[in-house]
């Protein structure tokens, strides 16, 4: 290839993957809200940790990583176990992150 080749191939794949990566944030976006409006008392948070991980698959994107919770005392970064009972109650406050592979659809 010439260099003014390389160097056009190289500016359409920086497009490509910036396209990508936003497509993964507007994704990720719309899973955690998704996310937020099953955080009700009563809702398990295995249960809202899978759908929000199902909606990023239903979007058309692998996960870079399982989807996290923080409830209460419990540091970020927390994953439920398939069996975790946990519940949230009324007036717990918790948080979730979730990451769409921007190079994995």
């Amino acid at each position: 290839m010439r260099a003014g080749a390389v160097d056009a191939h190289v500016a359409l794949k920086g497009e490509l993957v910036a396209e990508d990566w936003f497509a993964a944030g507007q994704a990720a976006a719309r899973a955690l809200e998704h996310g937020r409006s099953l955080c009700v008392p009563g809702a398990r948070l295995v249960d809202v940790a899978g759908a929000v991980e199902q909606h990023i698959r239903d979007a058309g994107f692998g996960l870079a990583f399982p989807c996290t919770l923080s409830l209460n005392h419990v540091a970020a970064h927390f994953t439920p176990t398939h069996d975790d009972a946990t519940v949230l109650r009324e007036g717990d406050p918790s948080s979730s992150t979730a990451a769409p592979s921007a190079t994995a659809r």
